[in-house]
């Protein structure tokens, strides 16, 4: 039961999902950060890296060189839909995130899933448990659910090991621009245009004189 349609979240009372909205929220921008920050750094990381062997290695053939960027370019894409389009299209119903937490909190004891799942039963099976025992459990989901924060939930934590690689790649590169301008933009143009007729880092050097 983890994907509702928008008629069975409708019949959930308020005062149950609206924190457990707001938790969702959270997690969808926590992912879309991080899945930012990873494809960021996977785009510097392999631009570096290209430019690093074409610096290296004296590379004559357009083809080579534009199987390397198109390798990196693979990679980019890989960690786009690993890091962002998967967990982004990957559903959480209230239930669902209501579940999580209760993992995290053993001493919740399943009673907000519990509430919700029993009144998204309703009709003629709902009447077969008791009422009175659905109204205390749903009054106590609506006390723990009350004393869940979002930010407490989910600081972000996640997002610290990726935010620092990319950060770390971009300073890289950022001193590369700053040390060697004019090499580094060639090679990054190189790198992104395999196919353009662009010289090398050895043939800047050449120094041609006309007699």
């Amino acid at each position: 039961m983890n994907n509702y349609s928008l008629w069975n979240q409708a019949k959930l009372p308020p005062e149950l999902t609206d924190k457990l909205n707001a938790i969702i929220r959270r997690v969808r921008i926590i992912q879309l950060l991080r899945g930012i920050l990873a494809v960021v750094g996977v785009a510097v990381a392999s631009t570096l890296a290209v430019i690093a062997i074409d610096a290296a290695v004296t590379i004559y053939s357009d083809g080579i060189r534009a199987a390397i960027s198109f390798f990196g370019l693979i990679l980019v894409l890989i960690t786009g839909y690993i890091a962002l389009v998967r967990p982004l299209c990957d559903k959480i119903s209230p239930i669902r995130m209501a579940r999580i937490i209760e993992t995290r909190h053993p001493e919740l004891q399943e009673r907000i899933s519990s509430a919700l799942e029993l009144i998204l039963i309703g009709g003629n099976e709902a009447e077969v448990g008791s009422s009175q025992l659905l109204d205390l459990l749903v009054a106590d989901a609506r006390t723990d659910i009350a004393g869940l924060s979002a930010a407490k939930e989910f600081r972000g934590s996640s997002m610290r090991p990726v935010a620092f690689a990319a950060v770390l790649f971009l300073i890289v590169q950022l001193i590369l621009l700053a040390v060697r301008p004019k090499d580094t933009m060639l090679l990054i143009a190189r790198a992104y245009a395999p196919f353009a007729r662009l010289n090398n880092l050895a043939a800047r050097s050449y120094a041609v004189s006309p007699r």
